[in-house]
C-alpha cells in the first residue's frame, strides 16, 4: 500500500526525494522538483503533480498559481529509491519561464561554451530519446 510505498524511499538528509516529471505520451523530460512525504502522498491521492517548494519552504501544488496544473498518471521509483518519475500530462507549459520543458539549454560539447538555443519549443533540438518516444507512440497507433 501506500504507507509501504513511502516508508520504502530513500529521503534525503532534508527529507526530500528528487521527483522528474515525464511526459505520457513522448517520453520528454518536463521538469524536475523535489518532494517530501506529504507532497507524494497528495500526489497519489489527487494525482496532481505535488511537490516541496524549497524556496517556498512548504508545499507546492504545480499550477494552483499559473494554471498549468499536472495530472499525474504513474508514478515510478528508481532502483535506488531515492528518486522518483511522475509520468504526466501537462495543461499548458511545465516551466515557468512559459517554456514547455525546463531543458531547453545545452552544453557545446567539446567546448567550455553553454549555449542557448532560444527557441523553447523547436523540434530540431529536441533529444533524441523524446523523438524515439514519440516514433514508437505513432508506431503503436
Amino acid at each position: 500500500g501506500m504507507p509501504a510505498f513511502l516508508d520504502g524511499l530513500k529521503y534525503n538528509q532534508d527529507g526530500l526525494v528528487a521527483v522528474l516529471v515525464q511526459h505520457v505520451d513522448t517520453g520528454e523530460i518536463l521538469m524536475q522538483a523535489f518532494a517530501d512525504r506529504a507532497a507524494l502522498c497528495e500526489t497519489l491521492q489527487t494525482r496532481l503533480a505535488t511537490f516541496y517548494s524549497r524556496s517556498r519552504a512548504g508545499r507546492w501544488c504545480k499550477g494552483e498559481t499559473s494554471g498549468n496544473t499536472i495530472t499525474v498518471h504513474g508514478v515510478y521509483l528508481d532502483c535506488d529509491r531515492d528518486s522518483i518519475i511522475y509520468l504526466s500530462e501537462p495543461t499548458g507549459p511545465s516551466c515557468h519561464t512559459g517554456a514547455r520543458t525546463c531543458w531547453f539549454t545545452s552544453a557545446k560539447l567539446g567546448a567550455a561554451a553553454v549555449e542557448s538555443d532560444g527557441a523553447h519549443d523547436s523540434l530540431a533540438r529536441v533529444p533524441r530519446t523524446t523523438l524515439l518516444a514519440l516514433e514508437r507512440t505513432i508506431a503503436e497507433r
